[in-house]
């Protein structure tokens, strides 16, 4: 029954840091897509604004 507990304990902790790489690959591509985003707004031509914009 020990060595069941402790079987347990551990994929516990395996699937808990598999999700927090799992949250860090997510972030890092939001992050990646974020700034690849803005990229695209300071790269883009420059519009004058006017009363009809």
């Amino acid at each position: 029954m020990k060595l069941k507990f402790r079987q347990d304990i551990d994929s516990s902790a395996v699937e808990y840091f598999l999700d927090l790489a799992r949250q860090e690959r997510q972030r890092k591509q939001a992050q990646a897509k974020l700034e690849k985003l803005l990229q695209a707004g300071v790269d883009s031509e420059v519009e004058s604004v006017t009363a009809d914009y």
